[in-house]
């Protein structure tokens, strides 16, 4: 920045300039982006401070915000902003030189700064994914994280599942910012029983790539379902009846509570078969048992002997 003076010191005093920060040290930036510093002329004399050239050396180093030449007055300050904005990595030095109407001049004030190469880094969180057991034809769903940990823009040009069961979407050309994140949600749905193994494939345009995450998972079969409870039973067998000369054309089964009776029939009707099985018993009861027999003129015998059945 260069100019003519518009103005001469003030008669019978000294125009005296300090520069701040001095030195000035610029905080490490990533290629490609830049850092500010706001720096500070003070006329620190009696007479006016006339700044008629701001000159900076090195390539990586700017200023802006003065607008010369430019007076000072005693006591007074100009402000101005000075840009570190590297083009390669490594680092920067050079200089500020100041030229005014103080005695010391030009002031040279040396700054310098640290370039840091910009990095693609994709970190992939978890690395593996293990759904465990799932029953076949049930399916359950999983996130894997992608984070940009680097300094510039990740491409993600493809994230593909393979494996039998398992699938997700076919993420693509999907740009992620420095610290920016996204989730990428696997599928299992087993339809056999067994052990499957896939993989999740990122590719990018981080050095890590492509980056794989393993995939596993079981399919077991549907649990049986809950059976009813056993009605317990009761079956009763007999001899036949050897009743002469009227021959015996069914029987009737009597049962009971209490030893002796009384007893209550349990069929309607006389039935000639020689067995019986009483369903209607509960558990923790004993029950007693008798059967008469029934000729083919109607008439019933006695009760036969009782027998007694005790349900668990």
């Amino acid at each position: 920045m260069t100019g003519k003076p518009s103005a001469t010191p003030s008669d019978g005093g000294t125009a005296n300039i300090r520069v701040t920060p001095s030195p000035i040290n610029f905080p490490a930036v990533i290629v490609g982006n830049d850092n500010t510093q706001i720096l500070q002329i003070s006329n620190t004399g009696t007479a006016d401070l006339i700044v008629t050239n701001v000159t900076p050396k090195g390539a990586a180093f700017s200023v802006s915000g003065l607008n010369l030449p430019i007076t000072i007055t005693a006591g007074n300050v100009a402000k101005f902003t000075a840009k570190f904005e590297p083009a390669t990595a490594g680092m920067d030095s050079g200089s500020l030189s100041v030229t005014s109407n103080a005695t010391a001049t030009p002031v040279v004030i040396p700054w310098s700064g640290q370039a840091l190469a910009a990095t693609i880094q994709l970190t992939v969180n978890p690395p593996s994914l293990p759904f465990g057991n799932i029953t076949v034809q049930n399916s359950t769903s999983s996130g894997v994280k992608l984070t940009n940990s680097g300094d510039e823009d990740v491409v993600i040009s493809s994230a593909t599942v393979s494996g039998t069961g398992f699938s997700g979407p076919a993420e693509s050309n999907l740009t992620l910012a420095p610290s920016q994140s996204v989730t990428v949600n696997v599928s299992f749905d087993p339809k056999s029983t067994g052990s499957f193994n896939g993989t999740l494939t990122i590719v990018s345009n981080a050095p890590n790539s492509p980056e794989k995450v393993g995939l596993s998972g079981t399919g077991v079969g549907q649990p049986s379902p809950p059976q009813p409870p056993t009605q317990p039973s009761v079956k009763l067998q007999w001899d036949p009846s050897s009743s002469t000369p009227v021959p015996v054309v069914g029987y009737f089964v009597y049962r009971g509570t209490v030893s002796g009776g009384p007893y209550s029939p349990l069929n309607g009707t006389a039935d000639a078969s020689t067995s019986y099985t009483d369903s209607t018993v509960a558990s923790g009861l004993t029950y007693y048992y008798v059967v008469t027999s029934v000729d083919s003129n109607n008439v019933q015998s006695g009760f036969s002997t009782q027998v007694s059945v005790a349900i668990p």
